[in-house]
């Protein structure tokens, strides 16, 4: 017996696959046709089960191949495999994403030590015979985040408890 969700999503991609038959004027695909045509199969996808990130490449390789055989059948093989390639050293140069990775690790160490209970931990023995003190410097840092991002100082932008601690 399928469940209730599963014959949502397969009628739901039905529907999509359905509509992109019907209506697809499959004689004379413009540019927007096949942005609508990608947009469909994307979310046909990923409601499959594929990976975002292998169905987002997947799709580009497709329709890059598709763009490139309509100018010249006999050179699109290669082109699109020049293109991936270029755009994949593009991507492993750029200095911002290789630390992307590390970050990852980084967090799986914090999280693995415990590191953060333990700061709070330490922060609450070390502020503990001061009242309020938690709150306030939890109210100082919520603070320091709310003027760092843009918004006027007093324009009342604070929700939740720093709403208790505002200092305008």
């Amino acid at each position: 017996m399928i469940r209730r969700e599963l014959w949502f999503g397969f009628t739901l991609m039905a529907i999509i696959l359905g509509c992109i038959a019907v209506f697809m004027p499959w004689g004379q695909l413009t540019n927007g046709h096949l942005g609508l045509l990608m947009l469909a199969l994307i979310v046909v996808g990923i409601m499959l089960g594929f990976p975002t990130a292998f169905t987002l490449m997947g799709m580009g390789v497709f329709f890059a191949w598709l763009a490139y055989r309509s100018v010249n059948p006999d050179l699109a093989v290669r082109q699109v495999l020049d293109l991936f390639v270029q755009r994949s050293y593009g991507v492993m140069s750029n200095d911002v994403l290789i630390a992307v990775p590390l970050f990852v690790f980084m967090g799986y160490l914090v999280e693995r030590a415990a590191l953060i209970d333990r700061l709070f931990r330490s922060l609450h023995l070390a502020t503990a015979r001061v009242p309020g003190s938690l709150a306030g410097g939890d109210h100082r840092h919520l603070r320091d985040l709310r003027d760092g991002d843009g918004h006027c100082r007093r324009g009342g932008h604070t929700h939740g408890p720093a709403r208790l601690f505002r200092q305008s």
